[in-house]
């Protein structure tokens, strides 16, 4: 085997020089077409010596001195260097080291590719560029069954982000959330015929454009964010309790609004003795608090019918010492009843959508100055439409020559 293992590269030899590595190398199968009118008729003119990069050998930077063989067709006249699938054709890489770029800036940042590999930054955002653009054309999005669409603020404005919630893959990351954008990509993914629901958060033009492109789906909003105002209900009753305390008391209860948030079954030891303390000086935000967990009781409800009479019994429950301050709450399960009801005939939640927000926001944050196109292939070229084959833990063991009888022996249970 060659030293380099290069295809159609012969190495003439191998320094160590400080802090790498310098090859001396030539391209064996010489081109025999002229790659302009394809003539055959060519003649030697010189050689060029191009140093070339190619990926780090023992941790150390590789370099490689090959000499090009020069060409002149005597056709058309032109001149041009002998071609090789080792090396690429916009840069002095080697072609698996270009792969290997393309490869690791899907998931790191351009910055940390550039410096492992010893190029500017700028080399490895042209090269992500060019893969993106030939890979776009690859991407076909296809709607599953169970969709979820919300919206991220990135690059200072609000962008829209589809996602298959039942195979947990990304669908797209569109460039705006206004009704005509979501309701153009709609008319045009594939597989929308097949859509039977779409959880969406409270925001009025996802409801219409899925209304207008696809009726036939049902609408779920997604439990986390109606439980959301429930908590923001509760915290303002806990502001305005808190500026009638003294300094210290005031900062013990700001520091302390976590506990207000977590439900009841949550709580430790600790955080059940401070919020007897806060029952006994502040019954109504001990009532707050009991009903913000009355109200999350009722996504235990079995269907949509026991939700809406556990929904009606809470409401008719809510002292006028708080209703004032749950009177969001009431709008918007007011406003958005069929819908957020229609949580208990599906049971499905946006989450999934959540977690992409997550990790498209922390691309953003690490790579600083990334355009939406290139944060947009990122997101969909490291989270591909096909859901990700697991192999099970007896295809593991086989892979690791463990014998296929094993499988079938019982092991004891002591």
């Amino acid at each position: 085997m060659d030293t380099l293992n290069l295809p159609g590269v012969k190495t003439s030899g191998v320094q160590h020089l400080g802090p790498g590595y310098l090859a001396r190398a030539e391209i064996v199968s010489q081109t025999t077409n002229c790659p302009k009118c394809g003539s055959d008729k060519l003649s030697a003119f010189g050689t060029r010596k191009i140093r070339y990069m190619d990926l780090p050998l023992h941790g150390e930077r590789a370099l490689i001195d090959l000499d090009r063989q020069r060409y002149q067709c005597q056709s058309c006249k032109i001149t041009f260097m002998a071609a090789s699938e080792a090396f690429d054709p916009d840069y002095r890489l080697t072609t698996r080291a270009v792969k290997w770029m393309e490869k690791e800036a899907i998931h790191k940042p351009f910055t940390h590719v550039g410096q492992h590999m010893g190029v500017d930054e700028k080399v490895v955002r042209n090269i992500f560029r060019r893969y993106a653009q030939k890979r776009e054309k690859e991407l076909k999005p296809v709607a599953g069954r169970i969709i979820g669409i919300d919206e991220l603020y990135l690059i200072s404005q609000y962008r829209c982000i589809i996602s298959n919630l039942e195979k947990k893959t990304v669908i797209d990351l569109l460039p705006q959330r206004k009704y005509p954008a979501v309701c153009e990509y709609l008319k045009h993914l594939d597989g929308k015929d097949n859509i039977e629901v779409v959880c969406i958060d409270m925001w009025e033009p996802y409801k219409n454009a899925v209304r207008a492109v696809l009726p036939k789906a049902s609408i779920v909003v997604d439990k986390f964010h109606v439980a959301k105002i429930a908590n923001e209900c509760l915290d303002k009753i806990r502001k305005e309790y808190q500026r009638t305390l003294k300094t210290g008391t005031r900062l013990d209860l700001m520091r302390s609004r976590h506990i207000l948030l977590r439900r009841s079954r949550d709580l430790s030891d600790e955080h059940k003795a401070k919020l007897a303390v806060w029952r006994k000086a502040c019954p109504e935000l001990a009532d707050a608090y009991d009903h913000k967990e009355r109200f999350f009781d009722i996504y235990n409800s079995r269907d949509p019918k026991a939700a809406m009479a556990a929904y009606n019994a809470w409401a008719d429950s809510l002292p006028l010492s708080i209703s004032k301050a749950f009177h969001p709450l009431q709008v918007s399960v007011r406003n958005w009843q069929s819908e957020i009801f229609g949580y208990f005939g599906s049971r499905y939640t946006n989450a999934y959508t959540e977690c992409l927000n997550g990790i498209t926001k922390i691309t953003n944050r690490t790579g600083r100055g990334y355009s939406f196109d290139v944060i947009r292939f990122k997101l969909l070229f490291g989270h591909s439409h096909q859901k990700r084959f697991q192999p099970s833990m007896k295809a593991e063991l086989m892979n690791l020559g463990v014998p296929f009888s094993t499988f079938d022996e019982k092991f004891d249970d002591e």
